[in-house]
C-alpha cells in the first residue's frame, strides 16, 4: 500500500516545474533577477571581449608555415596599453605608474577570462582570481557581485560600459536580438541599475584607494562618457 502511494504521489519537481513561469510570460520578466544580472555581467564581459579581439588576433598571427609561438606577458602587456590608450583615452596618463600596471593586469583577465584553463604563460599568477570576474557571468550572486565591485578597475570597467556611447550602443543591439520587447526594457533596466551601483561602489571607495580616486577624476573629466 504504501508503495502504490509512494507511485501516485505527484513530485516536487513537477510541482516546482508547474509554478516557474517561461519567457513570455508576464511573471518571468518581474521574477529571476538572477538570470538578467548575469545576463548584464556576460554582456559587459563580452563587449570589452571583442573590442580587444583584434588587438589580441593581430598578436597571435604569425607568417604561414610558421610555428604558433605563444606571446609573452610583457607582449601581451604592451598589446592592452595599445588597447586602452584607444578605447580609454587618456586614462593610462592620468594614473600613477603602480596604478597604471595593475589596471592593466586586472583588465587583462576581463578581457581574456575566457581564456583561464589554457595554461598560458601571460595568464599566470593573476592578480586577482579569475572566479572574481567568471562568477558574475556563471555563477551570479549578490556576493560574486560586490565582490567583483569592490576592485575599482572592475566598478570602473562596468560603468564605461554602461555610461559610454560605444558600450551603451553595444547592450541595445546585443538586447533586441530577443524579438520579445519586454527582454529588452528589462536588460536596460538592470544595465543601468548595476551601473549605479558600479559607480557607487566606486565613489566609496575613492575614500581611501588612490586608484579609485584616479578613476573617478577621469570619469569626471572625460568626455567620452557620459558621468551624470
Amino acid at each position: 500500500m504504501n508503495s502504490m502511494a509512494a507511485a501516485s504521489a505527484p513530485t516536487n519537481t513537477n510541482t516546482t516545474n508547474a509554478r516557474r513561469p517561461k519567457k513570455g510570460e508576464r511573471n518571468y520578466y518581474e521574477n529571476f533577477d538572477f538570470f538578467f544580472k548575469r545576463t548584464a555581467f556576460r554582456t559587459m564581459t563580452v563587449y570589452f571581449k571583442l573590442a580587444y579581439k583584434p588587438y589580441f588576433d593581430e598578436l597571435m598571427s604569425t607568417p604561414k608555415k610558421q610555428q604558433v609561438i605563444r606571446p609573452t606577458a610583457e607582449a601581451v602587456r604592451e598589446n592592452l596599453i595599445t588597447f586602452a590608450n584607444v578605447e580609454f583615452p587618456g586614462l593610462l596618463a592620468s594614473l600613477s605608474t603602480r596604478n597604471r600596471d595593475e589596471f592593466i593586469e586586472l583588465l587583462k583577465l576581463l578581457v581574456l577570462s575566457h581564456r583561464h584553463n589554457r595554461n598560458d604563460e601571460f595568464l599566470q599568477a593573476p592578480q586577482v582570481s579569475f572566479d572574481t570576474v567568471r562568477d558574475t557571468m556563471y555563477k551570479y550572486s549578490k556576493q560574486a557581485q560586490d565582490k567583483f565591485f569592490t576592485v575599482a578597475p572592475y566598478s570602473f570597467l562596468f560603468h564605461w560600459f554602461t555610461a559610454s556611447v560605444a558600450g551603451k550602443k553595444f547592450a541595445a543591439v546585443k538586447f533586441a536580438e530577443n524579438t520579445d520587447e519586454r527582454h529588452s526594457i528589462r536588460m536596460k533596466s538592470e544595465v543601468t541599475m548595476l551601473g549605479k551601483e558600479s559607480a557607487k561602489h566606486l565613489k566609496n571607495a575613492s575614500a581611501q584607494s588612490v586608484m579609485a580616486r584616479e578613476l573617478v577624476s577621469y570619469l569626471h573629466t572625460t568626455q567620452f562618457c557620459d558621468t551624470e
